[in-house]
């Protein structure tokens, strides 16, 4: 989205900045977001499949994790320039968490992995409220991206 947001309009626009970006947003910008978000689309689809597959979780469960948490970043995302998405080192921490409680059992992996990441995300949503970004600032550059 190509809102004109600042960092400090952002951080006084609440719980949900991106909503914020929707007040000030230029009908001419329609057609370059939906332009990016088909491409997006088009390279998002198969890899949330794909790693799905190596969390060990049916690929149609990358689809169904990855789409709603979009939509919720969207909303609840302070960046207007953020590419989020999933990444194979998730995928590959999640079966390495719950792949030995689960006796090998696909219904209660499924759960647990469901579990997993809603105890993930109720943590990030924690970690919002009480204002611990500044801990993404401790961190070195390499760090963040890699």
């Amino acid at each position: 989205m190509h809102a004109r947001l600042t960092r400090s309009t952002a951080a006084r626009s609440g719980f949900a900045p991106g909503l914020a970006g929707l007040r000030g947003y230029g009908r001419e910008w329609l057609r370059g977001d939906v332009l990016g978000g088909v491409t997006v689309a088009a390279y998002l689809v198969p890899q949330v499949m794909a790693y799905a597959s190596v969390a060990g979780l049916p690929p149609t469960a990358g689809l169904s994790a990855a789409l709603p948490a979009l939509l919720v970043y969207a909303v609840l995302g302070s960046s207007r320039q953020l590419s989020v998405g999933p990444e194979s080192t998730t995928a590959l921490m999640t079966t390495a968490a719950i792949g030995g409680m689960t006796a090998g059992d696909p219904d209660r992996y499924a759960a647990a992995a469901a579990a997993l990441a809603l105890v993930v995300g109720a943590l990030c949503l924690l970690g919002r409220a009480v204002r611990l970004g500044f801990v993404a600032d401790l961190l070195s550059r390499p760090v963040l991206i890699g």
